[in-house]
């Protein structure tokens, strides 16, 4: 995980550590009895973002769908809708993620408490994960109808309004499931019959394998330090900078267009607008020269865009096809405060190749660590603002990158 710049990786392992050590001390047929309160660590690890995009889709989808069974008029542009009394916009406080930990979390526990059959315990995860969703879809419903009744004003604060329907949500089907309860083996058994396990406590083999995780947790530091010093010995690779106009293009030109990816830790940014005709293209780079925690290429805390300004409505991927090849790229669709809309097309650039999956984008920093080398990384950015047009983008994001990117390094 430190090696990838993998944070999720790391806080697995330190959960994982916990647990791993109390199984090495205890032994295998104790750590047994309570394996389940030791998996349960796991739910310290913060995971879940990636679900974010999908969970805020379908809140507003649902929602505007059951404000038009009320009868409420609404107009939805991907994650803004309008009623009559004002608009709302989907952000990732509203999608719910922290509800559906927090259902699964609690759904967890009292399966294992309460259901003996692996059938009934899946079967009741997955009821609370729905209900989870559900009632974060009529805690948005609420609040729209609300605001359709009494206006945008009674529902400026919304959040507890969030915590009471959760917490009504799940006391009902914690009380549904209670009543499929399954009995208890200590009474089936009758009291006394049943006996805990007896453990045989040894102390080597509790000393060997304390040795042991000191001996990891102490070397690895070492190895992770030695590897990143090797890496940051190597000059640093020139960095990707904005093309030159080829073709009927023009540009670069310095330009303001109220958009820019919102990365952190870069060693360099450079942006610059194209145009070739009515056609307008503007172009951002950011390049790092080595990764490092909190400066990475890859990163759940890097955005395309400025969510205080611009909402995301659709997310995608799509290919470029040419005469000399192919080059993949990610594709999003924004829309900003004012209304403006903006294409933009992104692909990663690693080791001076195209790339656009950032699964393997890791793979390749993990293993450019293990041999000791840097790994240089840029993001590609460019975009094009439409509104009447929606045809006109995606025109002239192809010509640009047919024209002046086929051009830049060798396509797929």
């Amino acid at each position: 995980g430190a090696l990838g710049q993998v944070a999720t990786l790391q806080y697995f392992a330190v959960a994982a550590m916990i647990p791993t050590a109390i199984w090495a001390v205890i032994g295998t047929a104790a750590a047994r009895e309570i394996a389940f309160p030791l998996a349960y660590l796991f739910f310290m690890v913060p995971i879940g973002q990636f679900l974010v995009p999908w969970l805020m889709e379908l809140t507003a989808e649902f929602t505007v769908w059951t404000a038009r069974l009320s009868g409420v008029s609404v107009y939805k542009d991907g994650l803004f809708f309008t009623i009559p009394s004002g608009s709302f916009k989907i952000v990732e406080a509203c999608s719910g993620l922290r509800m559906l930990i927090a259902s699964l979390a609690v759904g967890v526990l009292f399966a294992h408490l309460v259901f003996r059959s692996w059938s009934k315990r899946i079967l009741f995860m997955a009821a609370i994960v729905i209900m989870s969703l559900i009632a974060n879809t009529i805690r948005a419903y609420i609040v729209v109808m609300i605001a359709y009744y009494r206006g945008m004003d009674a529902v400026a604060d919304h959040i507890t309004l969030g915590y009471v329907v959760f917490g009504a949500v799940l006391v009902v089907t914690l009380a549904v499931g209670s009543r499929f309860a399954d009995a208890d083996p200590a009474d089936e058994t009758g009291p006394g019959n049943a006996s805990p396990p007896e453990v045989q406590p040894s102390l080597w083999p509790a000393l060997l394998a304390g040795s042991a995780i000191v001996t990891i947790v102490l070397s690895t530091p070492v190895a992770v330090g030695a590897l990143q010093a090797r890496a940051a010995s190597h000059p640093a690779a020139p960095a990707v900078l904005l093309p030159m106009a080829v073709a009927d293009w023009r540009g670069p030109v310095d330009a303001s267009p109220g958009w820019a990816p919102q990365f952190s830790g870069y060693d360099k940014a450079y942006s610059g607008n194209y145009t070739r005709g009515l056609d307008a293209v503007d172009v951002f780079v950011i390049s790092y020269a080595r990764q490092k925690q909190g400066a990475e290429l890859i990163n759940s805390e890097n955005r395309l865009f400025d969510a205080d300004h611009w909402t995301q409505l659709s997310h995608g991927s799509g290919v470029f096809e040419s005469a000399g090849g192919s080059i993949n790229y990610l594709q999003d669709e924004l829309q900003g405060s004012s209304g403006d809309k903006r294409l933009v097309r992104y692909w990663y650039v690693v080791d001076g190749d195209p790339r656009y999956r950032p699964a393997a984008i890791k793979l390749q920093e993990f293993m450019n660590s293990l041999l000791g080398r840097p790994t240089p990384e840029s993001l590609v950015a460019i975009s094009a603002t439409f509104r009447d047009e929606p045809a006109r983008a995606p025109e002239a994001l192809d010509a640009f990158i047919r024209d002046v990117y086929a051009n830049t390094y060798p396509l797929e």
